[in-house]
């Protein structure tokens, strides 16, 4: 079998990145091998890595590495690694269910028919109802080969580490790494954490971060002076 026959050519993804750049304009820089749905919108400031599929919302100033495939409403100022995947879909396998196949819960099944005439058990889980299985929020890091389970919420300023594998809600500041993802620390101390929740500096103007981008970079004179 010759299977370059399933390699899309090279023209297909230039006319995919035309129709995707004259959709979302200059708010997103797109390599020429991403995948964007339709659906998709982009805040500004935007960037999707190579051989990226994304379908989603994504604030200002995010952006997504190569190779990743995520549906997921993402906040302002994340950066999402290579190789980062939200897995969508569940299947039963605990009692009462006899078999995991959606051919004997889910009326609808990838090959168009069913044992069963409706649905016994939700295949779905939203973070963010009713279209997005996976919510990330503003100024989180995503590190490199990260699987997230959907129904998960990534709160704002989180870090998974890489190859983390996230099965639960993570809340505002952690740090997590491991399979199943733990949380193993904080960014800073409680306090701090706190202030930086009430601020969220992220929804500040263009111009206010062009102006003090210093303060970014110093934790103690952003809270002194941002508080």
């Amino acid at each position: 079998m010759n299977f370059s026959l399933f390699i899309p050519p090279p023209y297909c993804y230039w006319i995919r990145w035309i129709i995707s750049k004259f959709r979302f304009g200059n708010k997103v820089k797109l390599s020429y091998t991403a995948v964007i749905s339709p659906k998709s919108s982009f805040e500004g400031l935007n960037y999707i890595g190579s051989h990226t599929y994304f379908n989603g919302m994504m604030g200002r100033g995010s952006y997504i590495s190569s190779n990743s495939n995520i549906t997921a409403r993402i906040g302002r100022f994340s950066s999402i690694g290579p190789r980062v995947n939200t897995i969508q879909g569940r299947h039963p396998f605990h009692k009462p269910f006899v078999s995991s196949s959606p051919f004997f819960f889910s009326s609808m099944t990838l090959f168009g028919k069913s044992f069963v005439d409706k649905s016994y058990f939700k295949e779905y889980k939203y973070a963010y109802p009713p279209y997005f299985t996976v919510s990330i929020g503003s100024d989180c890091w995503i590190g490199a080969d990260v699987k997230i389970i959907s129904g998960v919420n990534i709160h704002d300023g989180a870090v998974i580490l890489a190859g983390a594998i996230v099965t639960k809600d993570i809340p505002p500041y952690a740090i997590v790494g491991g399979v199943p993802g733990k949380i193993l620390g904080y960014r800073y101390d409680e306090d701090i954490c706190n202030k930086l929740t009430a601020i969220k500096w992220w929804d500040k103007s263009i111009d206010w971060l062009n102006k003090n981008n210093h303060l970014l970079r110093d934790i103690d004179l952003f809270i002194k002076i941002c508080s």
